[in-house]
């Protein structure tokens, strides 16, 4: 239920109304205002929330830019539970089932002021009694439940479709901040779901956004490429048979007996570390020969004795062990050192670049499948330490026959050497491995947002237990739609077969009084579609412009508001009815049977608002709603209670006259909202005052219309025959020229719209004070008695 019109800011004559401690509306609402005081605007502001079934969005804005005074135009509207209905509206707005009969109304569905054109009903949701459209009707019912429950289903999908892309786009910004994750609206079908699972998914997206991170530091990556490209893990290489002949051979052979034997002596005498001191001894002794061969008188260096005659066997003894084959072996046997110490540094080197290696693996271990191959090169280099050692004795005793064991080193070489060979292919590959890496980020980028997409489609392909149970919901929500279409149209041709709009219209006509003519519709034809048929003539008349009355077609408009309305509505307890001034033109009796009418058919409806300018209307119809009931004035853009001037529902003569007095006597006068109205009111109390005291209900020229101030001045008031008296500025020789000032300047608001208000002649504050006071001095001058009541009844309230 709409409580109140909480806000209208620059609609219409509304500048900026609130409402403030005016009573709530009730069930039942009859508001009164005179013409030009916004009741027709009030009830479009109805037109702006109703649902677009009612009234089309588009209609809608063409209607706002119609009411709108400025851009920051808008409407607020309080309905039950604290629920808000504005104008621009808001996204998850719930506008209500509302019909508005209006002007726009008529125009838009009966009579555009040319052509008639009555506007086929609704009927998709119409209840009737043929038994035809009753099967018809229970079977889109049927259909409509079937897709509510698709609908449930689609939209639950939807969401948790909705849900899941919003939780990976916040995964996905937590790495790639400032983006969104941009995916179709559009579910996937069954062929765009992943065959991985979603670990396997997440496996790759991990390793795609470490690879993003690297893709970022290209140099650096670069130059660890150029690191493993630098390192080597070479294979040890042993010759058994060169180290074994260099143990075995002797250079002891070439060498005479008695330095044998005497060598011999020496190394038996001496220790046996400290053989390797005896043979360098005589080597040091040959050069001595040598050194000593050109002096005279040869001495022995240890105990100086004469060897003139020995110095040639010595030379010859000590030349024999030391000459060119001894130096060719020694030199073997330092080759064969420095090939050790080269294999043992090597093995150093391996052991150092393995440690890069395990550096490099550590910092890339999330691009590599395996870590590289343990292993151990001390057993192996004690081995080279030992044949290295074996060579150094060999070398400081020549003589002495070495045995090495082989066996367990040839077995360290094959083990180190393998996997030597192991670790290079392990380099290469991971070098291979780390320039695919090399790529932009921007296109790793777009690799990951496959993968999200990926892992969407497969977390609600497992959500939803496979989304092919979503398209063949969506499918099948086509195919019942589809159906319901064609049920729809077998129910617009039964419909047309039964004439609904004319026989329905038809019954509300003759509820109105209106029997002499009926009406039918030109199916065939998109305007002037309404035909007339008087029943004392046998002629069909189509041009309603022409044809009927004005009385006539307000009564047909009205009817036609009715027959859709109780066509069209569902549920009335959730419907509400506007009508804005539905006796425009009609005579008293058939004011009488609308007001019947109106009772009848919305009593039991959610709400009703009926908005009018005339009293005897409302005299007739607000009594028969007997409970949930007010009564509101609209005017001057304002909406407040009925004043207990008007509360009567007689006339509105007594609530004119009070609002002229109250204007009389302010202090701070508002002119420029008094000029909107206060000219009409004036106008009207004259006229309705000289209508009762000369007893004229028509004009002399027109005997269709009531009389006007001009035409009491000018034929029916005679003022020769007016008592000699003065009631404040008022006198017998003046009453006709201040009749006619106020006629003068009142004349362009005699129907009070706002289109003429907007184009009247600026009146002058003192103009206006002065028809004022003249107004009521005239009344005075007239019947002082009825002036002296009227202040009476007015002070009493």
């Amino acid at each position: 239920m709409i409580k109140n019109i909480e806000h209208i800011e620059k609609i219409s004559c509304f500048d900026s109304f609130q409402w403030n401690d005016t009573p709530e509306f009730q069930k039942y609402n009859f508001i009164f205002g005179f013409n030009g005081s916004g009741k027709t605007s009030l009830s479009n502001i109805f037109n702006l929330v109703t649902s677009k079934s009612n009234y089309s969005e588009d209609k809608k804005k063409e209607l706002f830019q119609d009411l709108k005074n400025h851009d920051s135009s808008k409407i607020k509207i309080a309905t039950g539970n604290n629920q808000k209905l504005t104008y621009p509206p808001t996204e998850s707005q719930n506008n209500r089932n509302i019909f508005v009969f209006n002007s726009n109304f008529i125009s838009d569905h009966v009579y555009d002021g040319t052509k008639g054109n009555l506007k086929k009903f609704n009927v998709s949701s119409t209840e009737l009694n043929d038994p035809e459209i009753k099967k018809i009707t229970d079977n889109i019912e049927t259909k409509e439940e079937i897709i509510k429950g698709i609908n449930k289903k689609i939209k639950k999908a939807e969401e948790d479709f909705s849900q899941i892309k919003k939780d990976y786009n916040s995964d996905f910004r937590k790495h790639f901040a400032n983006k969104q994750l941009s995916i179709d609206k559009k579910l996937p079908d069954a062929s765009s779901v992943p065959t991985d699972s979603v670990e396997q998914l997440q496996e790759k997206l991990n390793l795609k956004i470490k690879e993003h991170k690297l893709s970022k530091n290209q140099k650096s990556l670069e130059e660890d490429i150029q690191s493993f490209s630098q390192l080597t893990f070479p294979q040890i290489k042993i010759l058994k048979s060169d180290i074994n002949k260099v143990f075995q051979d002797s250079v002891s052979k070439i060498a005479t007996d008695s330095l044998t034997k005497k060598i011999s002596d020496y190394q038996e005498i001496v220790e046996e570390d400290d053989v390797r001191k005896v043979e360098p001894w005589y080597k040091f002794g040959n050069e001595l020969f040598k050194k000593i061969s050109s002096i005279q008188n040869k001495k022995c260096p240890l105990c100086d004795s004469n060897i003139n005659d020995s110095y040639i066997d010595l030379v010859n003894s000590f030349s024999a062990y030391f000459d060119k084959e001894y130096e060719v072996f020694i030199t073997k046997i330092d080759e064969q050192i420095s090939l050790i110490e080269q294999q043992i540094k090597t093995i150093k080197e391996t052991n150092t670049n393995y440690e890069k290696l395990l550096k490099l693996y550590i910092k890339y271990s999330d691009f590599i499948n395996h870590s590289p191959s343990e292993f151990s090169t001390i057993e192996l280099e004690r081995s080279l330490s030992e044949i290295k050692d074996g060579l150094n004795k060999k070398k400081n005793n020549s003589n002495k026959n070495i045995t090495f064991d082989f066996s367990d080193i040839r077995t360290r070489l094959m083990n180190h050497n393998q996997v030597m060979e192991e670790l290079s292919s392990y380099v290469e590959s991971l070098k291979e491995n780390l320039l695919s890496k090399i790529k932009s980020p921007s296109e790793i980028e777009s690799t990951i947002r496959g993968i999200y997409k990926s892992l969407v489609y497969k977390s609600l392909n497992s959500k939803l237990n496979g989304v092919e149970k979503y398209h063949s919901n969506c499918e099948l929500r086509i195919k019942t739609e589809k159906e319901i279409e064609v049920l729809q149209e077998e129910k617009v041709q039964r419909l047309k077969d039964l004439k609904l709009e004319a026989k329905k219209v038809g019954e509300f006509l003759i509820r109105l009084g209106i029997n002499h003519f009926t009406i039918d519709l030109n199916e065939e034809s998109e305007g002037n579609n309404i035909l007339v048929k008087y029943k004392s003539q046998s002629q069909i008349k189509s041009r309603l412009r022409n044809t009927l009355s004005e009385g006539e077609k307000t009564a047909l408009a009205f009817s036609y508001f009715l027959s859709k309305v109780t066509i069209e509505t569902k549920n009335p307890s959730q419907t509400i009815i506007v009508i804005d001034d539905p006796i425009s033109s009609l005579d008293d009796n058939r004011i009488y049977n609308t007001a019947s009418l109106i009772y009848d058919t919305f009593h039991d409806y959610k709400q009703l608002f009926i908005l009018s300018h005339n009293f005897f209307f409302l005299k007739y119809i607000y009594p028969s709603f007997r409970k949930g009931k007010s009564c509101y004035l609209i005017s001057n853009g304002n909406i407040d209670i009925l004043p207990k001037s008007l509360q009567n529902f007689q006339t509105p003569y007594y609530y004119m006259i009070e609002s002229i007095s109250s204007f009389i006597e302010e202090n701070d006068k508002n002119y420029d909202e008094a000029r909107k109205y206060l000219p009409n009111y004036i106008r009207r109390v004259l006229e309705t005052f000289f209508s009762f005291k000369y007893a004229k209900l028509t004009r002399a020229k027109n005997v269709n219309q009531s009389p006007g101030l001009d035409d009491f001045i000018k034929d029916y008031i005679d003022f020769s025959s007016l008592p000699l008296m003065t009631v404040d500025s008022i006198t017998n020789e003046n009453i006709k020229d201040k009749l006619q000032m106020i006629n003068n300047v009142c004349d362009n608001f005699s129907h009070g719209n706002m289109q003429q208000l907007e184009n009247t002649n600026f009146i002058a504050n003192q103009t206006l004070d002065s028809i004022s006071k003249d107004c009521l001095s005239i009344i005075d001058f007239f019947d002082g008695i009825h002036f002296q009541m009227i202040n009476e009844l007015n002070t009493a309230e």
